[in-house]
């Protein structure tokens, strides 16, 4: 194809390109398609392949239009692009609507984002301060209070009334102020004031069983549920069963019910280990944290507008959801939507610009991901998995995640490569 170009810099990182197809192609294409809509156009009064050329020129003038652009267009856009060696981002902008016409070259532009162009400095030698590890008694202490907690059982009394910590079975009525009433049979609830409106708990405890109680509470304006946020509730609470919890002993017989342990000390031991993994785990990722804010701070360059603007969305879109689901509503219009939206706008940025400064110093540093190492990863993922290796890929594969997951790897090596040559203290 017969095109050419001139460029226009709109910004730092967008460009114009008026790009003209030469007459002889769009006349080429313009005949393709015009063959194309002959044989299979359906004109009442004609046979199919017979219809005369100018009544489908009249007829069917606008489809011939559309369909030669969207040949013509996206083949001289990327014969362009690729003469011209552009590092394009995101979706080409066509400004304006380009017309066909018969005689004239075509002539159209189209707004592309390009990759920043930057130099990374700074990359070696970042200051960086390391966390301490120590793991202490209380450490493990508190994770065989966790495991203790997770095989607790709950055994029913009826010799005494509700308490702090118990878990009970009731019936519960809901009566919003001027508003419905809501009945429940047999609810599981535990006693904690955590888990419940404020008071909630207070207000039943001391009830035994088959005992009810009549109060109104008023309910916090940031309840999960809208219906009755900042309302005031009646309740008539009904208990019909009361449990209380049975922790186990923590001796050698609970470590040996964990799992393949000789007995308490043992377990002691593998918990003392977890935990210092954990937190040596921790201490490096809060090195990484450092080297990355270090390099952000200290490379600035433009971004993409289109390509920050899509990601910036995607983001704000995602901690809406995650809100959502935790019964917190960012109303539109909001303070609190617009707080949202600028720290996603900020994290957009920051993400970005690492995701390029992370590249420049692998392809400075040859740093790569052989296809080697990505089937170790998939046979190491696959192993915890309990699933086989092709099977996984597969899936990862039809998924679109294989390049995710080799883009990961690249830079857990450029982070590993930073921290070799950091200077931390």
């Amino acid at each position: 194809m017969e095109t050419t170009a001139t460029i226009e810099k709109k910004g730092a990182c967008r460009i114009l390109l008026r790009i003209e197809v030469s007459v002889s192609d769009v006349k080429r294409g313009m005949e393709k398609v015009f063959s194309e809509f002959s044989r299979k156009a359906a004109v009442p009064g004609f046979r199919k392949g017979k219809v005369p050329r100018d009544v489908i020129e009249l007829r069917f003038a606008g489809d011939i239009e559309k369909e030669v652009l969207e040949r013509l267009v996206p083949r001289a856009l990327a014969e362009n692009i690729k003469r011209e060696e552009l590092k394009v981002v995101g979706d080409p902008s066509l400004v304006g609507k380009p017309s066909v016409r018969p005689g004239e070259p075509l002539r159209f532009d189209v707004e592309v984002d390009l990759a920043p162009d930057f130099d990374v400095s700074s990359f070696k030698g970042i200051k960086v301060k390391k966390r301490e590890v120590d793991v202490t008694d209380e450490d493990v202490t508190g994770a065989l209070e966790e495991l203790r907690e997770r095989g607790a059982r709950y055994s029913t009394v009826e010799d005494r009334s509700l308490k702090m910590g118990d878990y009970a079975i009731v019936d519960l009525d809901e009566t919003i102020a001027g508003g419905k009433t809501l009945s429940r049979e047999n609810i599981p609830m535990e006693m904690s004031e955590e888990r419940h409106i404020p008071g909630l708990c207070a207000a039943i405890a001391g009830l035994s069983i088959g005992e009810e109680r009549d109060f109104t509470l008023c309910v916090p304006s940031d309840h999960h549920d809208e219906e009755i946020a900042g309302r005031e509730v009646s309740f008539k609470v009904r208990v019909r069963e009361i449990k209380e919890k049975v922790l186990p002993e923590i001796n050698d017989d609970f470590a040996r019910d964990l799992g393949d342990f000789k007995g308490l000390g043992d377990l002691r031991d593998s918990i003392m280990k977890s935990i210092r993994e954990q937190k040596e785990l921790e201490s490096r990722r809060d090195m990484e944290t450092q080297v990355i804010d270090a390099l952000v701070l200290n490379n600035v360059f433009d971004l993409p507008p289109s390509l920050a603007e899509s990601y910036a969305r995607g983001l704000f879109e995602n901690s809406k959801e995650r809100l959502r689901t935790l019964g917190i509503k960012v109303e539109p219009g909001s303070d609190k939507e617009e707080q949202l939206r600028a720290r996603s706008r900020e994290d957009a940025e920051k993400g970005l610009r690492w995701l390029y400064i992370r590249n420049r110093i692998a392809e400075n540093e040859s740093i790569s991901v052989s296809d080697e190492e990505l089937e170790e990863q998939l046979e190491e993922i696959a192993g915890r998995a309990k699933q086989s290796r092709a099977r996984l890929r597969a899936r990862l594969e039809e998924e679109g995640q294989l390049d995710d997951l080799r883009d990961r790897m690249k830079e857990e090596k450029v982070l590993s490569f930073l921290l070799r040559e950091a200077k931390i203290k």
